[in-house]
Order: C-alpha cells, then sequence, then structure tokens
C-alpha cells in the first residue's frame, strides 16, 4: 500500500525556496522514517545499545546502494553516538539526531552494522512543476509521509482560519471607515446648509440696508458657489454609500472563498487522520520516548511552514 499526495505552495516561490521546500520535505521525512523504523526494531527486540548515530550527516554524495540493509559496515565508535539506555549518551543521541539534516542512524545486528534508512524507505518525487504555483508530487509506503501530511495540513489550515478571521476584522473595520467618512461629510453638509442659512439672514439684512449692488451680486455668487458645493458633497455622500456596498460584496465573496478553500482542506485532513488511525491500528504504536522525539521534528517541521508554506492539493491510497 502506497500513499500518494500532491503539495502545492500558497504562492509564487523563487528557485532558492523550492529548493528550501524539497530539502525540507526529504530531511522531515527521512528523520520521521527513522523514528517509525526504530520502532519497529524495539518491536523485534532489539535494545538501546544495540542502536547507533554517525556525529555527521551523511555526505551530499551518498547513494541509496551504499545504504543498501545488506551492506556490512565497521564502526569507528569514537565517530558515532550509542543509545545507552536512558543515560546521558541518550541525551546526547538524540540532541544530534535533531541537528542533523541527514541522519545516519545504525543498528546492530550478527556482531555487524545496518543502515536503519534505506532505499525501501525513500520518499519518491514523483513530479515536480515549476511555474507558478509550485507543486510537489509525493509518493510512499511509510506512515512518515501521513505524520508529515497532517503536520502541513493543519499547519494551512490554521492559516486560512487566521485569513478568515482578519477578512471578517477588515470588513468590519472598512465598513466602519466608510461610516465614519459619511458621518464627517454629513457634518460638512450640515455646516454648510448652516453657513447658506446665515448667509440668506445677511443678504436680507443688507438689502434692507442699501448696500451697493456689486456688494449684492458678490453675495449672491458666494450663496451660489455654496449651494453647489452642498450638492457635490451629497452626490459624494451617495458614491460613498454605493462603494460600502460593493466593498460589502467583494469581502464577502472572498470570506466565502476561503471558507470553501478551508472546507477542503479540513476533508483532506480529516481523510489523513483517519487513513493514520487505521494504520496506527494495524501496528504497535510508537513507544512513549519516540513519540516524544518525532512531536520535537513535527514542531520544528510546523515552524518552517511559517516561511515555507504549503498546502495539501490531494490524497490518495494506491
Amino acid at each position: 500500500m502506497n500513499y500518494k499526495t500532491t503539495l502545492r505552495a500558497t504562492d509564487y516561490q523563487p528557485h532558492w525556496n523550492m529548493e528550501q521546500t524539497i530539502s525540507m520535505l526529504g530531511t522531515y521525512y527521512m528523520k520521521l522514517t527513522i523514528i517509525e523504523e526504530m520502532n519497529k526494531l524495539y518491536d523485534r527486540g532489539f535494545r538501546d545499545n544495540d542502536i547507533i548515530l554517525a556525529r555527521s550527516s551523511l555526505e551530499l554524495s551518498t547513494k541509496f546502494s551504499d545504504l543498501d540493509k545488506s551492506k556490512q559496515i565497521n564502526i569507528d565508535n569514537e565517530s558515532f553516538v550509542i543509545l545507552e539506555e536512558k543515560s546521558i549518551n541518550a541525551n546526547s543521541f538524540w540532541k544530534t539526531f535533531h541537528r542533523l539534516k541527514r541522519p545516519s542512524v545504525l543498528y546492530k545486528i550478527n556482531n555487524e552494522y545496518k543502515f536503519v534508512y534505506t532505499q525501501e524507505h525513500a520518499l519518491r518525487f514523483e513530479q515536480i512543476e515549476t511555474n507558478s504555483p509550485q507543486l510537489y508530487k509525493l509518493i510512499s509506503k511509510n506512515i512518515a509521509l501521513l505524520w508529515l501530511l497532517d503536520t502541513v495540513g493543519t499547519h494551512y489550515a490554521e492559516v486560512i482560519l487566521n485569513n478568515i478571521d482578519k477578512a471578517v476584522v477588515s470588513t468590519l473595520e472598512s465598513s466602519n471607515h466608510v461610516n465614519r467618512n459619511a458621518q464627517h461629510q454629513r457634518v460638512i453638509v450640515d455646516l454648510t446648509n448652516h453657513s447658506l442659512n446665515h448667509d440668506l439672514e445677511v443678504r436680507h439684512v443688507e438689502r434692507n440696508s442699501y448696500l451697493e449692488e456689486e456688494y449684492r451680486q458678490s453675495l449672491l455668487q458666494k450663496i451660489e458657489d455654496m449651494k453647489r458645493r452642498l450638492d457635490r458633497l451629497e452626490n459624494t455622500l451617495a458614491i460613498q454609500n454605493n462603494l460600502e456596498s460593493e466593498e460589502k460584496a467583494l469581502t464577502i465573496r472572498e470570506q466565502r472563498n476561503l471558507i470553501d478553500q478551508q472546507t477542503g482542506v479540513i476533508n483532506i485532513l480529516e481523510e489523513i487522520k483517519r487513513t493514520i488511525d487505521e494504520r496506527e491500528a494495524n501496528e504497535n504504536e510508537l513507544l512513549p520516548f519516540l513519540k516524544n522525539e518525532r512531536n520535537i521534528e513535527l514542531k520544528k517541521l510546523q515552524k518552517r511552514l511559517d516561511s515555507l508554506p504549503l498546502l495539501v492539493d490531494d490524497f490518495v491510497t494506491v
């Protein structure tokens, strides 16, 4: 049984980010798989001091043939950390494991050692599309991929939820801004009306005072200008009311799209979680200390996703 998935970047990523994304997916998948395989070793009766870790990452030039399960390896213990029972070496083992990008964990059998992570465990990148948005099609038989997808999907679901919250707040703020602006314009209109009425009274007084015709004409012109200003302000107020309705409609559509997207993400997440439950029901549960080390890696992955966001586009079991 294999698991196939498509991960998609949430926005266009430059080539250096794509390189980091591929490395990130490979690194965390590899570490999670090693933890999964260590659990199987314990189920088979292996002990802590049967497992060792190289102090440095695998060389980039390493080939899968170098990790073949049947390959026998001579061990220089100064270059490795032994996972001894709950001792200072155990802490050193896991501290080193979490630091490395490509940890090399081996187990002892018949007085020799074999790699825990081999070609049969590898994460296969079936397809990578560099056009925006970039896509990464992955396939694996290991539950490690499910743990990885669960973390990626949950992280993005939380991002969408935050975006929905922001959109709602933005709608309220936009509405309040338009209302405040409308209120401001209404105050100006009211003041203009008051000024107009005042000038009409002045006009009446000045007419009775028999002022020169030129002054009376300038006053009439001022009154007409105020009327035109009043008309413009009334038109502006009407336009703003229309814009408010259009902005609300647009924002509501954006919120609906986010909610629909959230629904799709949650549906895929539920399928992934069901698959994890089914898989774990048929296998021995991770030992508590291994579960703790797995969770440390998943939390580190979650932090990386803040700068390299991905969403799970689809997921199938084949």
